[in-house]
């Protein structure tokens, strides 16, 4: 399985908990970057991932492939969290940067994880949405305009990918809990002993207590993978 936006809060969370079960996980982290010593634990391939390169995309890709030959499962983090600038205070190489980083680095590492799960006739794909304080309202501008990207980005691949063979999961959550969050994701998708989730939208709410899963518009059924997937 690959994890990407490995080096989040969420994602290192998310890392471990697959790690745990036995699965095969590569994680990205930035070009340059290395994990601290003893971060990940044994049997987690960490692949370099500039985002604003398609070329990246590929090599992450390979890196999967290379490491454990087939592809079963994507999960993909989405925690950006920007400057609290009015538009007009903020630098174009700000702007320029937020899309490579939150938007640009998605749909080219999308791309290669949607055609190589459509090519092998089958796959998962889980679209993560971290925390968000507050409405989107009140977000800065251009934290805005990335969250809304992406926003509308998962609603169109969960709307487009249905018939394509590939089981696509949308989390949300209500809770800064990242931990509990991360578990819920875990469980959610990795259901062993039961029947797998249907492809759809979830939603954590830790305030009342409930692990809630709301249906969605696009939902497709079918079923995703189990734990110990690739």
């Amino acid at each position: 399985m690959l994890i990407v936006d490995g080096d989040s809060p969420l994602g290192r969370s998310l890392v471990r908990r697959f790690r745990e079960a036995g699965d095969r996980v590569v994680a990205t982290r930035g070009v340059g970057e290395k994990p601290e010593p003893g971060q990940d634990g044994t049997g987690v391939v960490r692949a370099g991932w500039s985002r604003a390169s398609p070329v990246s995309a590929r090599n992450v890709m390979l890196s999967a492939l290379t490491a454990h030959d087939r592809l079963d499962m994507a999960v993909f983090v989405f925690t950006p969290s920007l400057k609290r600038l009015l538009l007009h205070e903020t630098d174009y190489t700000e702007i320029e940067s937020a899309l490579d980083e939150h938007l640009r680095g998605a749909l080219f590492l999308l791309r290669e994880v949607l055609g190589r799960f459509v090519r092998q006739g089958g796959g998962a794909l889980a679209l993560v949405h971290g925390f968000v304080a507050g409405r989107s309202a009140e977000s800065p501008p251009l934290e805005a305009a990335v969250r809304g990207g992406i926003s509308e980005l998962t609603s169109s691949i969960l709307a487009s990918y249905d018939g394509e063979g590939v089981s696509v999961y949308r989390f949300e959550t209500e809770s800064p809990a990242a931990e509990e969050y991360a578990g819920y994701v875990f469980d959610t998708l990795c259901r062993k002993g039961r029947r797998p989730a249907r492809p759809g939208t979830y939603v954590f709410r830790e305030r009342t207590g409930l692990l809630e899963r709301l249906p969605f518009r696009f939902r497709r059924e079918g079923s995703g993978r189990a734990a110990g997937d690739t």
